[in-house]
């Protein structure tokens, strides 16, 4: 096993195993960004199923810093060739409706919006845009 891949299964147990600790994932989620910007690092990535696991923690935390850094770095993985196989459209639609639900400050969902449109561009037509569109508008707290 490379060192790479055996550091990105580090990096991924502690995701998993940070539960309830933003922190941490927020951390997590900072350090997947920063290495997408590598293009070997990116397609390394995508391979280890780093883009499943960042759709899972937007999908699944309330904090606002861990969303936004997730969907950053999922934008950033999404530029990468060959990574596109590895996004399931059905989760990021459930992503994008949880951001919508919890995501309350205006400026938030417009950089959280920002990520997702061109994510949603390169994944067309998987995705659909007028669903990614509805973070521009803002948050409507439940009835």
């Amino acid at each position: 096993v490379s060192t790479q891949s055996t550091g990105v299964q580090i990096l991924l147990q502690a995701l998993k195993s940070a539960k309830d600790d933003n922190e941490i994932k927020e951390c997590i989620c900072s350090i997947f960004l920063n290495l997408s910007v590598n293009d070997s690092a990116c397609s390394i990535l995508g391979r280890r199923n780093v883009i499943g696991e960042l759709v899972s923690v937007a999908k699944e935390t309330d904090d606002t810093a861990t969303i936004k850094t997730a969907t950053s770095a999922l934008w950033n993985l999404s530029s990468c060739v060959g990574n596109k196989r590895y996004f399931d459209v059905t989760s990021l639609t459930h992503m994008v409706d949880h951001i919508s639900d919890v995501v309350q400050s205006t400026s938030d969902r417009k950089e959280i919006c920002t990520s997702m449109t061109h994510l949603a561009k390169y994944l067309q037509p998987q995705i659909n845009l007028t669903n990614v569109q509805k973070l521009n508008q803002p948050h409507k707290s439940p009835k």
